[in-house]
């Protein structure tokens, strides 16, 4: 049972996206309420850590870390290497700390004391004094053949919002996808491969939690050779509540609209009829009036126009893109690798390689050496992150009560653009701000009882492809100008 006796378990974290709670935390003293009063306590927020020399140790450092913690049976979820900063300053960052994530209620103040004191041994005696180590109650989650409309809109759909409208049932990349037997667990398509140049089939590529839901069996390869045959795991678009979310959006506008034009009428007819002599301003008044209420008149007959095409998608039977063909990775039949990033459509090519993920020099746009990076989710939609320059360690709890641990790449949040990612958006691609690919993201890190992730979890796309190639091993991305041709 965990005993509050540590000040700053409820400041520290302050602002983070879950808000988690801080059990024992070494280094400087931060200023608690008792300090500064909750009126005066400033947000903060994780920065990602750049270090050559604990990259190059890492590898075998995390291993003895998480080894001490297993040995005094620490339930720990995540350590991940950070630095924290307070959101209105550019500068300032604190020393790195070995973040480490806790199951709830898990770990006592005494303990954590005397786990922090064990992990600051052991990188004592690697080399690294400075860094501190800090523990936060934090679970790991893995978030979790109808005609699609084009993804090219023009410039007048992106003026007047019909962008945001036709984007759920488009093939864009970040296309919101769910199990037909279990709709409601839903997740994010990440990209288009083409079988092979000889084969017209498209296959598109997901989390194997999104394919497959937990109540599947997670320890067995799943190889379905033959898809005309037996008994088919059919993949929809749009999962029953992104549907039903979809379709409300359109009624909203609708209804926006309509009171948008009644307003406009109210204006003109204040104006009264144009007379001979009338001032110019006058005519200009009634000009916009006319024009707001053509605008609207024109959103309108989109909807509904929209509204007529996507009638019959309403049973999930006639939203069923393909089919799951081999997981993990799942791969199912459907297309196109363009990414719908704030109003407008960018076409993702390239991959990112492992060497650069790890040892990245690239710049944000204030000039500090981080790496931002992009993705359109079914949850969030599209955010900018900064792309963690240490590996994170995973410790994956299952229902059965089994262990696993892996080594993953963190996503931050950056500055005031909101999380990353929440439950929903797995599966979902990160680019790079030139469209290349980074990877794919899997999960993130909270305290669980919020909806939003502190830290987003991502595998890089170039280890991703290399177990592709295993599976498929002529196939490539789908180009874009087929993808106009098959549209």
């Amino acid at each position: 049972m965990t005993s509050w006796t540590y000040s700053g378990n409820l400041m520290d974290f302050y602002g983070l996206p879950s808000w988690p709670t801080c059990i024992y935390r070494t280094g400087d003293k931060w200023p608690t309420y008792q300090d500064v009063g909750w009126a005066w306590r400033e947000p903060r927020e994780t920065r990602p850590v750049y270090d050559k020399k604990l990259q190059d140790a890492w590898d075998m450092l995390h291993i003895d870390i998480y080894s001490f913690l297993d040995s005094m049976d620490v339930n720990w979820s995540t350590i991940d290497p950070v630095r924290f900063a307070e959101k209105k300053e550019s500068e300032g960052e604190s020393p790195i700390y070995l973040w480490i994530g806790v199951l709830p209620g898990s770990l006592s103040f005494g303990r954590a004391q005397d786990a922090a004191s064990g992990c600051q041994k052991i990188l004592r005696t690697a080399g690294f004094p400075d860094i501190e180590v800090s523990f936060r109650e934090s679970f790991f989650h893995k978030s979790k053949g109808p005609r699609l409309f084009k993804d090219d809109g023009d410039v007048l759909d992106i003026i007047n919002g019909m962008v945001d409208i036709r984007n759920p049932f488009t093939p864009s990349l970040g296309v919101q996808i769910a199990p037909e037997d279990e709709s409601s667990h839903e997740g994010t398509g990440a990209l288009y491969f083409r079988e092979s140049e000889a084969s017209g089939r498209i296959l598109l590529l997901t989390t194997r939690h999104v394919a497959l839901p937990p109540s599947r069996p997670s320890s067995r390869l799943y190889f379905r050779k033959d898809p005309g045959s037996g008994q088919r795991d059919n993949i929809i678009i749009l999962s029953d509540k992104a549907y039903k979310k979809a379709a409300d959006t359109m009624l909203e506008t609708l209804e926006a609209q309509q009171s948008r034009i009644r307003r406009s009428e109210s204006f003109v007819k204040a104006i009264g009829e144009p007379t001979e002599g009338e001032s110019p301003e006058n005519i200009e008044k009634r000009k916009l009036g006319y024009t707001s209420i053509s605008g609207a008149r024109r959103i309108i007959k989109d909807v509904n126009k929209c509204q007529n095409e996507i009638k019959s998608w309403e049973p999930p039977e006639n939203r069923v893109i393909g089919n799951v063909i081999y997981s993990p990775p799942f791969l199912s039949q459907a297309t196109s690798n363009v990414l719908y990033l704030g109003g407008r459509f960018s076409h993702a090519q390239g991959v990112v390689s492992l060497d650069e993920l790890c040892y990245s020099n690239q710049q944000d746009p204030e000039g500090t050496n981080h790496f931002m990076v992009f993705k359109q989710g079914t949850a969030t939609g599209t955010t900018i992150g900064w792309m963690a320059g240490i590996k994170s360690v995973i410790r994956h709890h299952d229902v059965t009560g089994s262990r696993r641990t892996s080594m993953e790449v963190a996503v931050h949040s950056r500055h005031d653009d909101g999380p990353f990612s929440a439950p929903g958006d797995s599966g979902s691609i990160v680019v790079d701000g030139r469209g290349r690919i980074v990877g794919m993201i899997f999960g993130d890190s909270g305290l669980g009882t919020k909806k939003f992730a502190d830290l987003t979890y991502i595998t890089p796309y170039a280890w991703l492809e290399e177990r592709i190639r295993k599976a498929f091993p002529d196939s490539l991305l789908y180009p874009t100008k087929q993808v106009e041709d098959w549209m």
